[in-house]
C-alpha cells in the first residue's frame, strides 16, 4: 500500500514537471536547451557585428553589477525599514528617513536603467533600432489584445491585473 502511495505521488510530480517545462516552452520562456530566456532572443536576428556584440556584452555586465550593489543596499534599507516599524515606540522621523533612501535608491536605480537603455541604443544602427521598435509595438499589441481577452472572460479585473 505504502509502495503504490509513494509511486502515485513520484507519477504526480513527473507529471506537473512535464506539464510546467511544456507550457513554460509553449510560452516562449524557455528555449529548446531547456534554459530561461532573458530576452535576448530579439538581439540575435539583428545582425550584430561582433563590436556591437561585445560592446553590449559590457554594457550590461557593468549594469548588473551596479544594479546587484544598489538591489542589495535597497534590500537592506527595507529590513531596516521593517525594524523601525516592528518598534513599540516608533520613531517617525526614522522612518520616513529610511522610506527616502528607499527612494533614492529606487530613483537611482531607474536612472540606471535608463542609462544602459541609451548605451545600448547608441550601439545599433538606424536600422537595427527600426527593427527593434517594430518587435516592441508588435509584442505590445499582443500583450494588449491579451490583457483584453482575459478581461472580457473574466480572468482580470479592471485595471488588467
Amino acid at each position: 500500500m505504502r509502495r503504490r502511495y509513494v509511486v502515485m505521488v513520484l507519477a504526480a510530480i513527473l507529471v506537473v514537471g512535464s506539464v510546467s517545462v511544456a507550457s513554460a516552452r509553449g510560452f516562449g520562456l524557455m528555449d529548446k536547451a531547456g534554459t530561461r530566456m532573458q530576452g535576448c532572443e530579439s538581439l540575435d536576428s539583428l545582425d550584430l557585428t561582433e563590436e556591437q556584440f561585445q560592446a553590449m556584452r559590457a554594457i550590461d555586465e557593468a549594469y548588473f553589477a551596479r544594479n546587484l550593489e544598489l538591489r542589495t543596499a535597497m534590500f537592506t534599507k527595507n529590513f531596516e525599514l521593517r525594524q523601525l516599524l516592528w518598534t513599540k515606540e516608533r520613531d517617525e522621523g526614522a522612518i520616513e528617513a529610511k522610506r527616502a533612501e528607499l527612494q533614492a535608491l529606487h530613483e537611482a536605480m531607474k536612472e540606471l536603467t535608463q542609462e544602459r537603455h541609451e548605451q545600448m541604443q547608441s550601439l545599433l544602427t538606424d536600422e537595427q533600432r527600426q527593427q527593434l521598435q517594430e518587435r516592441a509595438q508588435t509584442r505590445q499589441s499582443m500583450m494588449k489584445g491579451m490583457i483584453m481577452r482575459r478581461q472580457a472572460k473574466g480572468f482580470m479585473g479592471a485595471r488588467g491585473f
